[in-house]
């Protein structure tokens, strides 16, 4: 007889996702991401990764968004939403 821990099935639940723009708001603004780096003290290749790749994110992290939206006086709206899934 199989015990419970064999009988246990995982299935993928879709909640949605998250997705990051900060391009728009940049560009906006007309601050590169260079600058950007420099005025926030995070790395260049992070903050071209959210740049280039706001909708593959797998996870983010909160401080980098609070000095972002810091930085560009905006709130975290404005470079973030969520996405329900599709019903299908």
């Amino acid at each position: 007889m199989p015990e419970i821990r064999d009988i246990i099935i995982t299935t993928k639940v879709n909640y949605g996702s998250i997705i990051v723009n900060i391009k728009d708001l940049m560009d906006s603004k007309g601050i590169s991401r260079s600058r950007l780096a420099r005025m926030t003290g995070i790395r260049y290749s992070m903050i071209n990764r959210y740049y280039k790749n706001g909708d593959a994110l797998q996870r983010i992290d909160l401080d980098v968004f609070s000095r972002i939206c810091y930085t560009l006086d905006c709130p975290l709206d404005s470079i973030m939403k969520y996405c329900p899934p599709r019903r299908g």
